[in-house]
């Protein structure tokens, strides 16, 4: 079952406005751009019910061309880690890669899975997992909670790949 609705999110490359700051030979990253680009560039990504926020990049790296900076955006209230990788730096338009930087899981579709998986009596059952977005890693398992009525149980769901396929543990 894949859990990620939209497993891909955006994971691409676009033509980034200008993402530099200073002048003279040594330019430098301005760390603000990047974030407002990576926020601009996933807007759309979650679907209309995710509240997409602000972006936060750690650090303040040397200007280089195919760098990395890791960085992390709030998206309802989660905090999902991504990898910039900038090419063509010192053009007047600098080519960003976005990727993820892990699986991360809607948990609305993790809660439609593991209904499946529990007898139909059990169809209408709420399910949490903590939040709306689930970030975690291949192999890793998420805890879960199920309830209907009064019974209330703990369910164990493992990430199988990094596209989100989860099983029931």
């Amino acid at each position: 079952m894949s859990a990620r609705r939209g497993a891909r999110l955006l994971v691409g490359c676009a033509l980034g406005t200008v993402l530099l700051a200073g002048c003279g030979d040594e330019p430098a990253l301005d760390v603000s751009a990047v974030e407002s680009y990576l926020a601009a560039s996933q807007a759309t990504t979650y679907g209309a019910g995710a509240d997409v926020g602000k972006a936060h990049c750690a650090g303040h790296p040397a200007l280089k061309e195919g760098m990395t900076v890791r960085c992390t955006l709030d998206v309802s209230n989660t905090s999902v880690p991504y990898r910039l990788t900038l090419h063509h730096v010192h053009a007047r338009k600098v080519a960003v890669a976005v990727a993820l930087d892990a699986v991360v899981l809607d948990a609305g579709d993790i809660g439609d899975f593991v209904r499946t998986q529990l007898p139909k009596k059990f169809a209408d059952a709420a399910v949490d997992c903590g939040g709306a977005y689930v970030v975690t890693d291949v192999g890793k398992t998420v805890e879960c909670t199920v309830s209907s009525g009064a019974q209330t149980q703990s369910v164990v769901v493992t990430v199988e790949d990094a596209e989100g396929h989860v099983s029931l543990t």
